[in-house]
């Protein structure tokens, strides 16, 4: 929403300061494109990050001074959807650690007329989409239904490894494995690797013919 800035950068905050300059489309559309690539970004004092141990929004709302230190973000896409009187509809694809409260306010600034969020909808994460999603109303009316994905849907997009019986004991164990011959992947080639009745044992780094172990999945019998 343009028009005033708020000290959480949402619509839950304080009105902390108002404009009544509005930008044209066109000066909207160019502002967008500056903010794509690697951008500077300071997130909002109304955070969950630490501060000497404590979460931001806890001494935000506590009245104490918040100091936040900016940090680097990728936007990869941000491109405007519709514009309505004060509103603007955005689409954005970012980078983990990206907050678009932040944005919305950043780009209030850039464009002159001061601006906050209202509304944030994720639309996808990784490999997930909205689509794929499950009200958890829906999940509360029917939990007989299965909603749940496999372990390994999160590690799709990496190659496959099947172990011997004695070989998935001992990456279980947290060796290493010498393999012979290597799979055909590049060297430091992160893997998933499954046991012989293609269970998940986790995700393994390939170096120099040898699997090591990354990140295991605790076997419960």
């Amino acid at each position: 929403r343009l028009g005033a800035a708020t000290d959480s950068s949402d619509l839950e905050g304080q009105i902390t300061a108002r404009s009544d300059f509005r930008p044209t489309n066109e000066q909207i559309v160019a502002t967008l494109a500056k903010f794509t690539g690697t951008i500077d970004q300071t997130p909002p004092a109304h955070s969950a990050i630490k501060i000497d141990g404590k979460r931001a929004y806890e001494l935000a709302r506590a009245g104490e001074a918040v100091e936040m230190k900016s940090r680097q973000v990728h936007i990869h896409e941000i491109c405007l959807i519709a514009h309505h009187q004060d509103e603007l509809l955005i689409r954005v694809r970012c980078s983990k650690g990206t907050y678009i409260r932040s944005l919305a306010r950043d780009l209030g600034v850039a464009l002159g007329c001061l601006a906050h969020l209202t509304a944030l909808r994720r639309e996808a994460s990784g490999g997930f989409t909205l689509s794929e999603a499950v009200a958890i109303e829906q999940f509360r009316a029917h939990p007989h239904i299965d909603h749940l994905l496999s372990s390994d849907a999160l590690l799709l997009h990496l190659p496959a490894l099947s172990l011997s019986a004695a070989q998935s004991d001992k990456l279980l164990l947290g060796q290493s494995i010498a393999l012979a011959p290597p799979p055909p992947y590049s060297e430091h080639s992160h893997l998933r690797c499954y046991d012989p009745a293609n269970k998940l044992l986790g995700v393994v780094s390939l170096c120099q013919e040898k699997i090591n172990p990354i990140r295991l999945i605790k076997q419960i019998n």
